[in-house]
């Protein structure tokens, strides 16, 4: 029935049962309103402008997730803290603009308000936050909002994680008893390794890995015929360094490139050292990781992407597995370097064919480091975590090896997995709001 009143809320019979007046308080992120009541098919609460805007939200339809005493708690509000180089445009482009279109209209849908903002958009002494979301016709809009229920930190760059005023921003947030923060930094992998091997499971899943420096190199080098170094504060692939122990005590070595890698040899492990940190090792910025013998595919290394969240009971789930192969003659296997993405069941499948017992291993060992690994960071690294990327390798045994643990997951190619996101993601936001309920 069409709503005349620009006090009122259309609200459906089966919610007025738990009601006992025609007025109710509304509340959305900390603000509130008091409003009367029209009767309405719909499952959720809709919002007429004016209280909307009382609100600071979009005039839309909202989840109730909460009744009690004629108090309604709407939505929960989300924040998702980002960051674009071009100041000149906030909107998000290309596949992040995607993925954020993705997320907001899937929450829309499901009576949720989610919205990007940036750190240089909140104003503490109103405590209103400048944020982008999307109108019903899917366009970007601006507007100011309150201070969110849940952030969700999406920043992609560490250099502006780092930035004072985001520092403080996420410290305030993480200190706020009436929001939640989660994911709220980038994880290195160093800190990862330790927490990890300091517990038999996590130990297992392990390749032995050291600090760069001299005295260690020698160390690996002595006990392996590959050695990876890794940046300790970067991912996808960049500033990787592989290097072969030959037969006769030569050394060859490449550091990854978007170009094709370019190879040198020596037979000296002064000029070997010297070499390494030519082309940007550095002693305490970079680790020395012992190289698997991995599995390949048509004669090409992969790995596995698998993520992990939690869903909307607040348990880790498999959110889905991919594969990216590396490019011929290529040691990496992340696609700015050129790799390729394939599906999980057809490479394990081929690369393992005639041998199930394999593969259901392989299945086996992945629901465990599920279940267990990403709990026991969060415990060890004292962290609220919520979606994880893993790099995972496969030996020639199909024994699983934890290459690399990323907090800022890119999004996936494959649709399937991309919807399981977005559905365990809004979950687990109605959880985070309905368990820090405070009376």
């Amino acid at each position: 029935m069409p709503n005349s009143s620009k006090n009122r809320i259309q609200i459906n019979e089966k919610l007025l049962e738990k009601l006992n007046e025609d007025t109710v308080t509304l509340e959305i992120a900390g603000m509130t309103t008091v409003s009367k009541i029209n009767i309405t098919p719909n499952n959720f609460i809709n919002l007429e402008p004016t209280l909307a805007k009382k609100l600071l939200v979009p005039s839309k339809a909202y989840l109730p997730y909460h009744i009690r005493n004629n108090y309604v708690r709407l939505g929960p509000s989300v924040g998702i803290l980002t960051s674009n180089r071009n100041a000149e445009n906030p909107i998000p482009k290309g596949k992040n603009g995607r993925l954020y279109k993705e997320m907001i209209n899937y929450a829309h849908n499901h009576g949720l308000l989610v919205f990007l903002f940036y750190a240089e958009g909140v104003n503490w002494k109103k405590k209103i936050i400048k944020g982008y979301t999307l109108n019903n016709n899917g366009k970007w809009i601006s507007g100011n909002y309150s201070i969110p229920n849940i952030i969700y930190n999406r920043i992609q760059y560490r250099s502006i994680e780092n930035r004072n005023n985001v520092k403080t921003l996420l410290e305030k947030c993480t200190s706020n008893p009436n929001v939640y923060v989660f994911n709220s930094r980038f994880l290195n992998k160093w800190e990862v390794n330790d927490a990890l091997s300091n517990f038999a499971l996590g130990k297992k899943f392990l390749p032995e890995t050291m600090k760069f420096n001299r005295s260690n190199l020698r160390l690996m080098i002595q006990n392996h015929n590959e050695i990876f170094l890794k940046p300790i504060n970067s991912s996808r692939g960049q500033g990787i360094i592989k290097i072969i122990i030959k037969d006769d005590g030569s050394y060859q070595y490449s550091k990854a490139e978007v170009k094709m890698p370019k190879w040198f040899s020596t037979n000296s492990f002064y000029n070997l050292f010297e070499g390494l940190t030519r082309i940007g090792a550095k002693e305490n910025r970079y680790l020395i990781q012992e190289g698997i013998d991995l599995t390949t595919f048509d004669d090409r290394v992969y790995d596995l992407r698998a993520q992990f969240q939690k869903d909307g009971n607040g348990s880790w789930v498999i959110t889905g597995v991919g594969v990216r192969i590396a490019g011929k003659n290529r040691f990496v296997t992340h696609v700015p370097n050129g790799g390729t993405a394939a599906v999980f069941e057809d490479v394990i499948n081929k690369t393992f064919a005639g041998d199930d017992a394999k593969k259901t291993d392989i299945n086996r060992q992945l629901k465990l480091i599920a279940f267990t690994i990403p709990v026991e960071l969060e415990k060890r690294l004292d962290i609220n975590l919520a979606i994880l990327s893993f790099d995972i390798g496969i030996d020639k045994d199909g024994k699983l090896w934890i290459l690399e643990v990323n907090s800022k997951p890119a999004s996936f190619d494959e649709e399937q997995i991309r919807f399981r996101h977005l559905q365990y993601l809004v979950d687990y936001f109605i959880y985070l709001a309905q368990i820090n309920i405070k009376e």
